[in-house]
């Protein structure tokens, strides 16, 4: 399927849930975001995202990112496709920090995340079924702070997330942010896009360390890939180079993307995969970032 057929199939779903789905699908007008353990231990929830991001906590001694440390970017279509616990399993099982866009909170990914010791925090989009889906960042270490923000699609009303976490990177000086992303998509216009986008990245303003900003952008069109790269420049943020690049695109742009500042980049590479309709981004990075590094 080409990805002209897939981006029409995505409109189509999404009018079908919104429609013939009404009565299933559960939409909190209040940001509602879910955070597990290895162990199954709930973890306390910072509603205020600019709040979470004004501490500046004492860091654990032992659980602190290591020098190099790996990620994977993933929009795993709902667990859909039947491979996609295989694929995860290749892509996934080594990584440091898991940033998942369309997770949805069913048994087989929460019991793969507990095998593989991962933390994990789901901002909830929506439920359907009395499972929620939305965006979802997991690592090997807990997170410093968590919270979530909710974006509305214009026409559908069916919203978009956004998880913004921080990660220690050294004892009581430095912590990585990390802002996984699902974007507004269905958007005549790039009013809604621009206002989920520059609501993240005014709290990247006020964070001094290391960010990378990471998930399934939506930049499917010329008005918004402008956009995002007008906001990555102004925070300073790098687009990850990516080779060799095998990103999902529409109109032959790539969806799905990585920015970062304040750290190496190692590699960055995007794989094919019948796991999901979207390739991941494989990347490593190294820190303290080096001055002559891209």
């Amino acid at each position: 399927m080409n990805a002209k057929l897939k981006i029409r199939g995505r409109w189509l779903w999404s009018l079908v849930m919104i429609g013939g789905l009404s009565g299933c699908l559960e939409i909190d007008k209040q940001p509602h975001q879910q955070q597990g353990e290895p162990l199954g231990r709930v973890k306390q929830i910072v509603s205020s995202c600019s709040s979470a991001l004004s501490h500046s906590p004492a860091h654990p001694d032992e659980a602190i990112l290591p020098g190099r440390f790996s990620i994977v970017v993933w929009n795993i279509y709902k667990q859909k496709a039947p491979l996609w616990q295989q694929e995860l399993e290749r892509f996934a099982h080594h990584a440091d920090i898991l940033l998942l866009q369309e997770a949805v909170n069913k048994p087989g990914l929460l019991e793969w995340l507990r095998k593989h010791h991962y933390h994990w925090e789901l901002a909830e989009a929506f439920r359907y079924r009395r499972h929620s889906a939305g965006v979802l960042s997991a690592a090997r270490i807990p997170s410093l702070y968590s919270c979530h923000q909710k974006a509305p699609e214009p026409f559908l009303r069916i919203p978009k997330t956004a998880m913004v976490t921080r990660y220690p990177l050294e004892e009581g000086t430095h912590s990585l942010l990390v802002v996984n992303i699902h974007s507004v998509n269905f958007d005549l216009s790039v009013s809604a896009y621009r206002e989920q986008l520059q609501k993240l990245t005014r709290l990247i303003r006020h964070h001094e360390g290391p960010v990378i900003l990471a998930g399934d952008l939506n930049s499917w069109s010329e008005k918004r890939q402008l956009l995002l790269e007008h906001e990555a420049a102004q925070l300073k943020l790098k687009p990850a180079r990516i080779a060799p690049d095998q990103r999902m695109r529409v109109m032959g742009r790539p969806l799905d993307h990585l920015y970062y500042r304040g750290l190496s980049l190692v590699s960055a590479t995007a794989v094919a995969t019948e796991g999901s309709d979207h390739h991941p981004i494989l990347a490593s990075f190294k820190w303290p970032a080096v001055s002559h590094s891209g």
